[in-house]
């Protein structure tokens, strides 16, 4: 990707394509347009608080992509059972670009144990991401952090 890069931004385009024989697209509608395309095989990843004692599940219908609203759950387990927090929240965003997520998400319970709709999450770009879920449960508070690439 590096030499792509340094040769779009080359004086010496030309020579470099030559040289290397590949084919440079320096258009950034390529890559969005890559990032906007839906996985269509489900996505699912788990992460522990850094106690060990809270785990969450964050799963959605397809990988994730730019553009339009995602579909997600989020499944929480305390001590290994599952539970419903006394308060949990979601924030996100990209680190490297400081800035936040591009919606402001909400998680609301389901009729099972732990089970939470994820509604209005969205991603503007592509890139890292982080998602993170701050849980109360038992007057304790949790965090438990996502880190993926769009």
């Amino acid at each position: 990707m590096m030499v792509g890069l340094s040769g779009c931004q080359s004086d010496k385009k030309a020579e470099i394509k030559e040289k290397a024989k590949i084919k440079y697209d320096c258009s950034v509608s390529k890559t969005l347009a890559a990032a906007q395309q839906r996985n269509s095989k489900p996505w699912e990843m788990s992460e522990k608080s850094q106690s060990g004692t809270l785990t969450i599940k964050f799963s959605c219908a397809t990988s994730p992509f730019v553009g339009d609203f995602q579909q997600c759950d989020v499944r929480l387990k305390h001590n290994n059972k599952a539970r419903f927090a006394d308060a949990i929240s979601i924030d996100g965003g990209m680190k490297a670009h400081g800035h936040g997520l591009p919606t402001a998400p909400l998680l609301s319970p389901t009729a099972e144990a732990g089970h939470y709709k994820l509604e209005g999450l969205k991603y503007s770009m592509p890139g890292a991401w982080t998602v993170g879920f701050l849980v109360k449960i038992d007057g304790q508070s949790e965090q438990v952090v996502f880190d993926f690439t769009i």
